[in-house]
């Protein structure tokens, strides 16, 4: 297998997880290169379910090696929590099979706080982000500030730039109505993950190079896809003409934010589209479909009527003569 690189050609939530799944088989190396613990794939194996969110699934069979890339922002308490909980269900998480790269940027609460209340500021302007820190740690990364794995290892030097890092923080949070973050228990807290962890740190971009060299065969799993950039004033949603849109049995891109429907309505189409996708996406522990148009404005794709008439027949939901429709209805923003 050669060198293979996954990535969405859409609006992220394409069902990557289950072609990374396939195409682990062959590999020898599964590599994270990007994003952060912002989302999730379930994984059903012999039954037992898994939800990740920052380890690559390669991690559920035996004899593949994962990495966590420089490219990744990385949430050290949410990936501890991951690898504990893929332990208790049998599942060995070593440095032989699951590596961190040193250089991967760390989100911090302060990251989160400040998601959040940008993303209140905004008002009906918002841009539609997960608030889990993604964007203000890449931020950090960007401006050449943030703290990468190889300082959380380190406990003087994480200290001292901790120290500086959540002061600013904090009067950023303060300009924006928000309540401070605590510098003694992000300290503690990280602390304590950095001992898990640190077994795991390597350096990853050499470790690549020589498993290339030895004609291993490495799998490169994106996150972000190629429409949610940063050169988009938008992050979860997209300007959309419905007409052209919705000219399809069964649209199976884009994004909507389910708190912008009612329960009936989230239901209706998560039920659907799910039953269909054969898939869901996990977020902070609420089950989404895969395609359901997280975070795309209300007003611009409701409403609108889904004429599944061939996938309905073949799943056994309507037929020929009577397709199954699902229709709904905008309630305002």
């Amino acid at each position: 297998m050669a060198n293979t690189i996954l990535v969405g050609a859409q609006w992220g939530d394409e069902g990557k997880g289950k072609i990374i799944d396939v195409l682990t088989e062959a590999a020898d190396i599964v590599v994270r290169y990007a994003g952060g613990n912002n989302a999730g794939h379930t994984v059903i194996v012999a039954g037992q379910k898994y939800v990740l969110h920052l380890i690559p699934s390669g991690i559920l069979r035996p004899g593949k090696t994962c990495v966590i890339g420089n490219g990744v922002v990385l949430d050290p308490i949410g990936l501890v929590s991951e690898m504990q909980g893929l332990e208790k269900f049998g599942v060995k998480v070593t440095p032989e099979n699951f590596l961190i790269s040193e250089t991967a940027h760390l989100v911090f609460p302060y990251h989160r706080e400040l998601d959040g209340a940008r993303e209140l500021a905004k008002g009906k302007g918002k841009i539609g982000t997960t608030k889990r820190g993604i964007g203000p740690c890449y931020g950090d990364k960007a401006a050449r500030v943030g703290l990468r794995v190889s300082d959380l290892i380190s406990p003087d030097r994480f200290a001292a730039k901790l120290k500086v890092r959540v002061t600013e923080a904090n009067a950023h949070l303060k300009g924006l109505g928000a309540k401070p973050v605590s510098y003694r228990k992000i300290l503690a807290d990280y602390t304590a993950a950095a001992e898990v962890l640190r077994p795991h740190v390597a350096n990853t971009v050499v470790y690549l190079h020589e498993a290339t060299r030895a004609k291993k065969g490495v799998l490169f799993e994106g996150a972000p896809s190629i429409s949610r950039d940063a050169n988009s004033p938008y992050l979860d949603r997209f300007p959309v003409n419905k007409e052209e849109l919705f000219n399809y049995d069964l649209v199976v891109f884009g994004d909507v934010d389910p708190h912008q429907l009612n329960a009936e309505q989230q239901r209706n189409l998560g039920e659907f589209v799910s039953r269909f996708g054969g898939s869901f996406l996990m977020v902070a522990g609420k089950r989404f479909s895969p395609n359901a148009w997280r975070n795309t404005p209300v007003e611009q794709i409701l409403p609108v009527e889904f004429d599944a008439q061939n996938t309905a027949a073949a799943a056994g939901e309507g037929t020929a003569d009577k397709p199954v429709k699902l229709t709904l209805t905008a309630q305002g923003r």
